[in-house]
Order: structure tokens, then C-alpha cells, then sequence
């Protein structure tokens, strides 16, 4: 304990006495500040606090909505798989494809992805030549029977996967080998 405190607390002497301002330090309030208009934030206080709040939405809104956008697509990927599931279950059983997702108990208003489009399933079966399959990079068909995919969150798509408008698609490739993104494959 200092010494001074101690001669207080024995009674010996009391502190020297504080100054004004020193005193309103100690005790929350100062004497120029008392009086008219101190019990508000002033404008640039407030201007202040605004810019933070913004600063701070301006981080956390693109960070929420990229969050967002990945679970979508990661219930995407998985629904493809189930559906894929139920198309491989109906090949085991029927020695063939189904000719739609009808067939595997999915019509276009109850197989929806998470952006609200339907799943598109391409039978390779059905089609005469490669011309209306989905391609890969090197313009090879992703798939050796059947294409599944989400049509993304813009809702368009073109069947080589490396158009800007299929790079948001969630597809199936490499005959159920890769599960993802277009943009990934």
C-alpha cells in the first residue's frame, strides 16, 4: 500500500486535495461539458458509429450469402446422389434406364433443387449420336449413360459445361465419379 494511502487510512493525514477537473474525472462528469446538450451523442459520435455498423454489414453480408449459396449447393450434390441412387436401383431392377425421373417417383414439382428448378436427367439411351449430351472440357460427354444436374442458381445452362451460364450447375460426371459443381469439375 502507498504511503499515503496508508497515513490516510491511519489518519494521519489526509490527501492533498484534487483539482476540478481531476475530481470530475473521477466522479464521470466534467464541468465544461455540464449544461445544455451533454446528455446526447454529437453528430460526428454518431457519424461515427454509423460508418462502423456500415463497414461491418458490408463484411458480413457477402460472407452470409457465399455460406448460403454453398449449402445450397451442397444439398444440390446430395440430392443428385439420392436421385442417382433410385436411377442405378431402377437400372438393377429393369436391365434398363428409366425414360424420365418420373420412374424413380420425381415429377418437375417435387424434385426440385434448392433454387427451386428441376433436376434434368438426360437418358443416353434414347438419343441418336452424342449431340444433345453434356461435355466436359475437352467437348467429351461427361457421362457414358445418363447426364443428371441442376440447372444453378440462374436457372440456365448449355450442354458443354464450360459456358458461363452452366458454370453454376450442379452436376453428375465421370458415371457418378464426381459429384459438384460444373465450375470444379
Amino acid at each position: 500500500m502507498p504511503s499515503t494511502l496508508l497515513r490516510f487510512a491511519t489518519g494521519a493525514r489526509r490527501p492533498p486535495p484534487t483539482a476540478p477537473l481531476a475530481r470530475a474525472a473521477l466522479s464521470g462528469s466534467a464541468p465544461h461539458l455540464q449544461g445544455k446538450g451533454s446528455r446526447g451523442l454529437t453528430i460526428v459520435e454518431l457519424m461515427f458509429v454509423v460508418a462502423i455498423l456500415a463497414i461491418l454489414t458490408s463484411i458480413a453480408v457477402p460472407a452470409y450469402n457465399m455460406y448460403f449459396y454453398k449449402t445450397q449447393v451442397a444439398q444440390a450434390t446430395t440430392d443428385i446422389r439420392a436421385l442417382a441412387a433410385k436411377i442405378d436401383l431402377y437400372y438393377i431392377d429393369a436391365n434398363q434406364y428409366p425414360l424420365d425421373l418420373t420412374y424413380v417417383g420425381c415429377s418437375a414439382t417435387t424434385c426440385v433443387d434448392p433454387w427451386g428448378y428441376p433436376y434434368q436427367y438426360i437418358n443416353h439411351a434414347l438419343l441418336h449420336g452424342n449431340g444433345h449430351v453434356r461435355r466436359d472440357r475437352s467437348l467429351n460427354p461427361l457421362n457414358n449413360d445418363y447426364d443428371l444436374y441442376s440447372v444453378g442458381q440462374d436457372g440456365q445452362t448449355a450442354l458443354p459445361i464450360t459456358q458461363s451460364v452452366s458454370q453454376d450447375d450442379v452436376i453428375r460426371a465421370a458415371n457418378g465419379a464426381y459429384y459438384g459443381l460444373a465450375s470444379n469439375f
